[in-house]
């Protein structure tokens, strides 16, 4: 991991698609590797007030009325900061590019060609274009484009989907300021959902992980899933919207209690139950994979890095 980070470039986003990659990864790299999706260690506030100052000609001060100059993410290329514009007030992300990471690409990417025509050299037509991919993400530009056109093509289709938009005019080759979604990494939600689970079933997190994986890599959870019955998606939302009917009307009760028995009786007032977030993996599965299809086979441009650590539950 050390090494990783030293080298960054080229290096971090091989370590970023291993930690995806549970099947082949030790669970001991896959934990390590995982860091790398969002947790890679930024340049200083400094950094940014200077690229930020650059991009736009003019001081920080004068664009944003609050900036964090602590990274809220960093990862292959660049790190993000949250801020709010000045006037509006709006809740801004600014994304910026590190200082010589096309050169620092450039470099990796010679040095891996010339072991893959020397080893390997039928899968040279796949690296370039492994390369050609990574020089479009150089220029910002490109990307505040490409989240305006990926907007206007899936947000109408789809209601349960919200792309970023970029703010108009504020896109340059490195640095570029979207406006902010607030939610969770869909990967944490998951793992939320996962360690109740487990403790249904007197399990750790760790435990129930390791259990799931050992039957995914040897087929035993494919098979046990063809013989079981397991709740289909209309199934988990019934249930989930009867619970949170169930909660409402308590609710409803405790208001009434606290409102009238309380005051009169001079009882302790009861708490309201907290609604709580049904996940259903189920439409997660099949709407991610109905709005990557309709982008790569319908519109021809397409989100090439839907990493865990760039999916959010809204």
């Amino acid at each position: 991991m050390n090494v990783v980070l030293h080298q960054r470039g080229v290096y971090i986003k091989l370590g970023q698609i291993a930690s995806t990659r549970p099947d082949i990864i030790p669970k001991t790299y896959l934990k390590k590797f995982a860091q790398l999706q969002d947790g890679v260690p930024a340049q200083p506030g400094e950094y940014a007030r200077q690229m930020i100052e650059q991009a736009f000609g003019k001081p920080l001060e004068e664009i944003f009325s609050e900036f964090n100059p602590v990274a809220v993410g960093a990862a292959t290329i660049g790190q993000a900061h949250e801020a709010r514009l000045k006037g509006s007030n709006q809740s801004v992300v600014v994304k910026i590019q590190y200082p010589e990471v096309r050169r620092l690409f450039g470099l990796d990417f010679s040095t891996l060609k010339r072991f893959i025509k020397l080893a390997q050299p039928e899968h040279l037509p796949l690296f370039d274009e492994f390369e050609k991919g990574f020089q479009i993400e150089f220029d910002f530009r490109r990307e505040a484009r490409a989240l305006d056109v990926i907007g206007r093509n899936i947000m109408p289709l789809y209601p349960n989907i919200v792309i970023p938009r970029p703010i108009p005019g504020m896109a340059t080759e490195f640095v570029l300021v979207m406006e902010k979604l607030e939610g969770t990494k869909l990967v944490d939600a998951l793992k939320v959902e996962q360690a109740k689970m487990a403790a249904a079933q007197g399990k750790t997190l760790e435990e129930f992980e390791q259990e799931m994986m050992t039957k995914y890599v040897s087929g035993e959870l494919y098979r046990e899933a063809k013989k079981k019955y397991t709740p289909s998606a209309l199934i988990v939302n019934t249930y989930a919207s009867l619970v949170r009917t169930i909660n409402q009307i308590k609710n409803v009760c405790i208001f009434l209690y606290n409102h009238s028995i309380v005051p009169i009786m001079q009882r302790v007032p009861m708490d309201y139950i907290e609604q709580r977030v049904f996940i259903n993996p189920h439409e997660i599965i099949d709407l991610l994979n109905d709005v990557h299809a309709h982008e790569i086979l319908i519109d021809g441009i397409f989100n090439g890095d839907p990493h865990p650590g760039n999916i959010f539950l809204l």
